[in-house]
């Protein structure tokens, strides 16, 4: 059997006081053994409405309550089943009542767990906390239900720890017994995977050790802890626009990874480039595009379908830090080599035109006004 003693006080000078800071106060009790454990456990008093309250049931006939109170404040309270209340013969109780007492402590306390009908301590067993991370966070509730508490599916609910980013239940178990649960996300069991998954219906397992104990946690429907989330890196997109007359708003990258929102790329020659920030190991799709309005007509050979009778360019994004190689727009492969040449014409008897004299070609896309 654990002896457990406390002695916390919010004190001044020869009195106590009320301070403005709310603290939490976890009350526990033990029914005795044979009661239903459907019961309406409450506990009642000065501090918990007219009817009392309702305690949760958090495995091994244990019944809890959280009060959120200023310290410093003295109440009394007492526990019920169904209505009925304890009788208290002495040891704990206030004047000829068989109402308990406390002085709310400075600071946020569990109480031992008391006997229902008694002042004596009920924690013989093992208090035990298990320990379920989610890989994808989710409004829904997270339970936990087992050989412990008939296999409830809601009887057990699981508190959020918002600093460590993870779900935890305790309870007091018979050290020695050997037990099997699961984790449960809504009204769903989890699907265990691995080797600490037991029997037809993948149970986790534990034999209740002789000491309080806290488990490792585990990723849901895991035995391992879940993985880091993935953290973006950044990808560096490069085109060679040699081929292309360039229009004058510039060249633009569009993906599927900020909704095909434009982001202009940088001139070094006739290369542009543009660098952003990606979550490593997803998938995405992405093109060039010239200008406002002309996007690049992707070969099939390195692409797949937009849905629209083209395609895409495609990449699953690595781990680290990346640029990728030069393509030529519109091409799988880099821009062939080019060469300079020289066109020259003759008007001959024609007189030139005020506007001058222009070439036009599948080079320069058959403008007859941009190449003078």
């Amino acid at each position: 059997m654990r002896s457990i003693y406390f002695f916390l006080l919010c004190l001044t000078i020869n009195s106590y006081t009320t301070h403005s800071q709310s603290v939490k106060t976890v009350f526990r009790t033990r029914i005795p053994d044979g009661t239903n454990l459907s019961s309406d456990v409450k506990i009642t008093g000065n501090f918990f409405g007219s009817s009392g309250q309702s305690m949760s049931h958090i495995g091994g006939g244990v019944f809890e309550y959280e009060l959120f109170s200023s310290c410093g404040k003295r109440i009394s309270y007492s526990f019920t089943i169904d209505n009925q209340n304890e009788t208290i013969q002495s040891g704990c109780c206030i004047g000829s009542t068989s109402a308990r007492s406390i002085v709310i402590p400075d600071a946020d306390t569990l109480l031992p767990t008391v006997c229902f009908s008694s002042c004596d301590s009920c924690e013989t067993g093992t208090l035990v906390t298990f320990k379920v991370a989610l890989q994808n966070p989710t409004a829904q509730g997270v339970y936990i239900a087992g050989s412990f508490n008939n296999w409830s599916l809601t009887s057990s609910p699981m508190t959020f720890d918002s600093v460590q980013g993870l779900y935890q239940y305790s309870t007091v178990l018979t050290a020695g017994t050997n037990i099997e649960y699961k984790f449960v996300l809504g009204n769903q069991f989890e699907n265990v995977q691995g080797l600490c998954a037991s029997g037809s219906f993948n149970n986790r397992t534990l034999s209740v050790p002789t000491s309080d104990t806290v488990l490792p946690v585990v990723c849901f429907a895991s035995c391992s802890p879940c993985p880091p989330p993935p953290a973006p890196v950044n990808v560096t997109f490069r085109v060679d626009m040699s081929l292309q007359s360039v229009g004058p708003n510039g060249v633009f990258l569009t993906g599927s990874f900020n909704g095909w929102t434009p982001i202009p790329m940088t001139a070094n020659g006739s290369v542009y480039s543009a660098t952003v920030p990606i979550l490593s190991g997803s998938n995405i799709e992405f093109k060039f595009r010239n200008d406002t309005s002309l996007f690049e007509n992707v070969p099939s050979s390195c692409g797949v379908s937009d849905g629209f009778g083209g395609f895409n360019r495609t990449l699953s994004v690595p781990t680290s830090d990346t640029v990728l190689p030069v393509v030529c727009f519109s091409s799988c492969s880099p821009c062939p080599p080019t060469s300079l040449v020289t066109f020259r014409v003759d008007l001959g008897l024609l007189a030139p035109d005020p506007n001058g004299v222009h070439i036009a070609g599948s080079f320069q896309g058959w403008n007859p006004a941009s190449t003078p």
